[in-house]
């Protein structure tokens, strides 16, 4: 048992010096229409631009979250937990609400506020969740969708500018956890990452840790994370 609790912590220490910080991860495997797909937020304490949250997203197999129903929308930003985490939020000089980035973009020469948008996969643009008198295109750089809100923050969807540091954003990713240790993408390989998850989570006693679904954070659950990373994926 020394040596499991050793391995942890220094996984723990290495992790103080990611770049960007795990919030939630969410898989839609039940409800309305579910995809089988797994959503993650992330946060960068300076904010990201577009382009280099959709390049973090790539790095671990993904994409910016591309949202195809209001089902979808709800679901990845209940369950991530957007609305009540402020470390992915920042007010503007407007009093409004910025929130995460997703991965709708409008090419440039599109028709303005509303023509020409798109998913950064290439899904097709099937649906919407502007907020109310958007997108407007204000300034007349707005081309890319985040999560907004004014004066509180909404699962609703604004335009912005791309160059504009937003501290969170919602990655998508089709393959998802191929078991209870497989925490951190890329999913189906179990490293240090994926303890890195578990012991920040274990410490700030957050849902990836409760592996047997007590609301309690105890030798259990590390035992249940040794067993299936010992495991190992099929």
């Amino acid at each position: 048992m020394c040596r499991v609790v050793s391995f942890v912590t220094v996984a723990a220490v290495s992790c103080a010096a990611c770049s960007q910080t795990f919030e939630a991860m969410a898989e839609w495997n039940t409800g309305p229409a579910p995809s089988g797909h797994t959503y993650m937020l992330f946060s960068h304490s300076d904010g990201l631009n577009w382009a280099d949250a959709q390049a973090h997203a790539e790095s671990i197999g993904g994409t910016l979250a591309t949202i195809g129903s209001l089902e979808e929308n709800e679901f990845v930003y209940n369950e991530l937990q957007i609305g009540s985490n402020p470390r992915v939020w920042h007010v503007d000089q407007f009093n409004s609400n910025i929130g995460p980035w997703l991965g709708g973009l409008q090419p440039p020469g599109s028709s303005e506020p509303a023509g020409g948008w798109e998913w950064v996969t290439g899904e097709p643009w099937v649906f919407t969740n502007w907020a109310h008198n958007e997108p407007n295109n204000s300034g007349g750089a707005e081309n890319r969708a985040h999560f907004f809100g004014n004066p509180n923050g909404t699962s609703r969807w604004n335009d912005i500018p791309d160059s504009v540091r937003i501290e969170g954003w919602v990655v998508e990713l089709v393959e998802g956890p191929c078991n209870d240790a497989d925490l951190a993408p890329p999913f189906g390989v179990l490293d240090l990452r994926d303890i890195s998850v578990f012991v920040t989570a274990f410490v700030n006693q957050e849902s990836p840790a409760d592996l047997n679904g007590d609301t309690i954070f105890d030798l259990r659950d590390i035992t249940l994370f040794v067993n299936a990373f010992v495991g190992g994926c099929p």
